[in-house]
């Protein structure tokens, strides 16, 4: 954990329970695309685009009809989460930066990207590995894995 106070991100929230919120939300979208994964060898990228503004109408108009898209708003703040089957790591980076830089670019936007592994036994550290880095870069900190 990250941050202990209880405005995690501009939610009025802790970290935690922000993290215990999108899980029970994403948990059952999360399932049916580690069970493709699995059983199928699809690759599924997740990003999280995590800004204080509403962004998801923009952000329906420039992804693909296989995506799937779960906003959740708390607070102030906005997660959208895109889904992206068929799509490796390296080539969701097209998408995000296609958002980021021509899309949004008058719009504070961080965006955390991770593929969809055939199992995820901890859902609660799945998810949060995604808000610790967004996190830090809200907070001007870099990280590098």
């Amino acid at each position: 954990m990250t941050d202990v106070t209880n405005d995690f991100l501009k939610t009025k929230m802790t970290q935690k329970a922000v993290t215990d919120l999108l899980v029970a939300e994403l948990q059952p979208l999360i399932d049916e695309c580690t069970y493709n994964v699995k059983r199928y060898n699809v690759p599924i990228t997740l990003i999280l685009l995590y800004s204080e503004h509403d962004i998801s109408n923009l952000i329906i108009e420039h992804i693909r009809l296989s995506d799937i898209r779960n906003i959740i708003q708390i607070k102030d703040s906005y997660f959208n989460f895109v889904f992206l089957p068929f799509t490796d790591v390296e080539h969701s980076f097209s998408l995000i930066n296609h958002i980021e830089y021509n899309v949004l670019k008058d719009i504070k936007v961080f965006s955390s990207v991770n593929a969809i592994e055939p199992e995820i036994f901890n859902y609660f550290n799945f998810i949060n590995l995604y808000l610790v880095e967004i996190s830090e870069k809200d907070r001007g900190n870099i990280l590098t894995y």
